[in-house]
């Protein structure tokens, strides 16, 4: 189990109160007891509430209950179920979302508005998509290259949490307080923490290891890494007349390429339909470049 303070997976040794038979025991044949340990790496004090199959034994002294076949366990101490926030999250979403995570305990439809609206402000602010509807700011974000399919299919399904883009109004009032099924308010959680490693804390965290890496090259004399889109700012450099046909010549094998200043419209034209030793590329920039 994951401790519910500090979010670390562990084996959770516990010892259990007395075992109390249910007012229906006769019809129903259950029992609960309560069962509580620490956890061993924040040392905080865990307690469940745990449903099963009742029993009696019988001594000579006494009778006690037994529980057996356990049915459900539920934490009933702590009641906020704490979920670790990665410090490359800025700082105004993860406040948003320790309180969505807050208020699930106590309203599970709290929580999904504030979720929503944890979505919506990063597709606005870090993906620079802005409209007057959260489906059509998530159409936006779908489509989008280079996004994980494991995530656009999450986002995708944001819409359907409370049938949410079945009623205009919510779908334009991200933070209106909608019905919600078991496990959805959870589930768009789990949403939104993929989202906040995929837009702040992954890129921060290869930056840093290129950065190590770069360090380590000029150390031992070698250039530094080159990212993709300073490769394709050389490339233009070097082949400027092949770039002006929307294409860059790469070679096949190894022919020698003629220096770009050798390079005209004709002799380009020339390359690309005799297929001198050399395959045509469309090249596709960036509006930024």
């Amino acid at each position: 189990m994951k401790c519910p303070h500090c979010s670390v997976g562990i084996n959770l040794e516990t010892e259990e109160t007395s075992v109390w038979p249910k007012n229906d025991v006769e019809e129903s044949g259950m029992g609960y007891d309560v069962s509580y340990g620490h956890c061993p790496e924040c040392q905080e004090l865990i307690v469940s509430l745990r449903h099963g199959k009742y029993s009696e034994k019988k001594t000579s002294e006494y009778t006690y209950g037994v529980l057996n076949d356990l049915e459900s366990e539920e934490i009933i101490y702590p009641r906020q179920i704490a979920r670790k926030v990665e410090a490359e999250v800025p700082e105004r979403f993860k406040k948003d979302f320790v309180e969505a995570c807050a208020v699930l305990p106590i309203s599970p439809k709290a929580s999904p508005a504030l979720s929503r609206r944890i979505l919506q402000d990063i597709l606005r602010e870090q993906f620079k998509i802005k409209h007057p509807s959260l489906a059509n700011e998530i159409d936006d974000f779908i489509n989008l290259k280079d996004v994980p399919s494991y995530l656009t299919q999450a986002v995708d399904a944001v819409r359907n949490v409370g049938n949410f883009a079945a009623h205009p109004t919510k779908d334009t009032n991200t933070g209106e307080v909608v019905e919600v099924e078991p496990g959805e308010a959870e589930w768009l959680l789990d949403v939104i923490e993929a989202l906040f490693d995929f837009a702040f804390v992954q890129p921060i965290r290869l930056e840093e290891r290129k950065q190590k890496l770069n360090q380590k090259l000029q150390a031992v004399g070698k250039p530094p890494m080159k990212s993709k889109k300073s490769q394709q700012r050389q490339n233009k450099a070097l082949h400027p007349t092949a770039y002006s046909f929307g294409f860059a010549l790469v070679p096949r094998s190894k022919p020698s390429l003629p220096a770009a200043g050798e390079l005209n419209r004709c002799a380009v034209a020339c390359a690309l339909t005799r297929h001198t030793g050399y395959e045509k590329r469309r090249l596709c920039y960036e509006s930024n470049e």
